[in-house]
Order: structure tokens, then sequence, then C-alpha cells
């Protein structure tokens, strides 16, 4: 019997990924990161902007992969979070799956509600609304807090035939305004 050995080749890590990816794990640590997840999701299902905000460090970043649109500290986190409540008041997440590490968190998210308000661009349209999201949220393990949220949009399938429809929706409405 041959013991075969394998060389690894890895693909580049930035410095961050190389500085996750050798985080040991701890009890402790990974309880208080799961609480205040919990204390954030909470805080965002009753709508709590200053809840959601004591769980974030005052350098936090808010970004959107999708677009690329960025929102700074905790000002720019509770416009982030004054837009989307206002778009969807009733705020209809449920967690499909969850990753908690000494990283910090990974949230997949399937989101259905009625679309009351601006949404990256989108006026409001008063129709039913559903899409995917995949939340990052970094670990400070320094100021025990999380360092903002990196959100994904699963627009390729979902959004986008949501905003295919609102559009469309919204197209059938001026026809029929016009021709009253």
């Amino acid at each position: 019997m041959s013991t075969r050995t394998l060389t690894r080749t890895l693909p580049p890590f930035n410095d961050g990924a190389d500085y996750q990816s050798g985080q040991a794990f701890d009890a402790e640590e990974y309880n208080r990161i799961k609480e205040l997840w919990l204390d954030h999701i909470a805080a965002e299902h009753r709508g709590d902007i200053p809840g959601l905000l004591a769980t974030l460090t005052e350098d936090c970043v808010y970004t959107i992969l999708n677009n690329g649109k960025i929102w700074h500290g905790h000002e720019g986190a509770a416009k982030f979070y004054d837009g989307f409540l206002k778009a969807f008041p009733e705020n209809c997440f449920s967690v499909v799956n969850v990753f908690v590490g000494p990283q910090g968190v990974v949230e997949e998210a399937h989101f259905n509600g009625v679309h009351h308000g601006d949404l990256m661009g989108l006026p409001s349209t008063g129709q039913p609304i559903e899409f995917d999201v995949v939340l990052l949220f970094p670990w400070d393990p320094v100021k025990k807090k999380f360092k903002g949220e990196r959100i994904y949009f699963a627009i390729e399938h979902n959004l986008l035939a949501n905003v295919g429809q609102l559009l469309r929706r919204m197209g059938r409405k001026l026809d029929m305004a016009e021709q009253k």
C-alpha cells in the first residue's frame, strides 16, 4: 500500500481572507457572535434602527455587491436601513441557512413582502416582491461587534423576475391611465 502526498495549489488570498482563514475557534466567542447576530436580526425584524446600530462598529460598512452601492459608518447604516424599512415595512425575511464562526456570520435568507418605497432606484409599486439574499456579517474581534454587511441579492432569478413583473405592472397602469 502506498501513501500518496497531494500538493495543494491554492488561489491567492487577499490580506483579509488570509487573516480570516487562520482564526481559531473559541466557544465563548462563537456564542458572543451568535447572540449579537440574533440581536441584529431581531432589531431588523422590529424595524429598530438604534437596536441594529448597537450591533455594529462605528466605522461599519454596508455594501451591496450586485451594484457596488456602499454606506459608511452608523450614519450610512441608518440610511440603508431607513430606505429598506420604508420600502418593506413588514420586513418578511425567513432565514434559510446560517453559518457562525470566528470570522462572523453568513446568512442566507428568503424575503417576500410588498414594495412600498424606493428599492435600489425602483420607485414604489405597491406590488408583492420576493428574492433570495446572502448576507455576510464580518466580525471585529477587538470591538466585539459586526463591521457591517456585505449583501448579495440573488438577482439573476428572483429579483430580476420581480423587477420585470413590477415594470410590466407599472406600464399597464400607465397604459390604463392614458386610455381614460
